[in-house]
């Protein structure tokens, strides 16, 4: 049997290597579903742009469809960072060995 003082090569709150990497494959990801999020915000932006620079006659969307789909895209957008942010905090916690803020 091993010894209780010889058992662990690391602290017991430090995180197996793998699990290091895959937090940082996580935060990788959720990273680029930000970016995607802020490419979608700035590509429904340049739309609207385009719609209201046409006559009221031209146009093809209602004022209230358009303040719903920005209701949506923000939320998603919205959602999408506070996720990165949170695995970005959790592989920071998993880290310094405290649990996540």
């Amino acid at each position: 049997m091993v010894h209780p003082t010889c058992a662990l090569a690391r602290p017991p709150n430090d995180p197996p290597e793998d699990d290091r990497a895959s937090l940082a494959r996580r935060v990788n990801a959720e990273v680029s579903a930000v970016h995607d999020g802020y490419r979608a915000v700035g590509c429904l932006r340049d739309l609207l742009l385009r719609e209201f620079s046409l006559s009221k006659d031209e146009r093809i969307v209602r004022r209230s469809d358009v303040e719903a789909l920005l209701d949506v895209v923000d939320a998603e957008f919205q959602r999408r960072v506070q996720t990165a942010i949170a695995t970005a905090e959790s592989m920071q916690a998993s880290q310094s060995g405290i649990g996540p803020t």
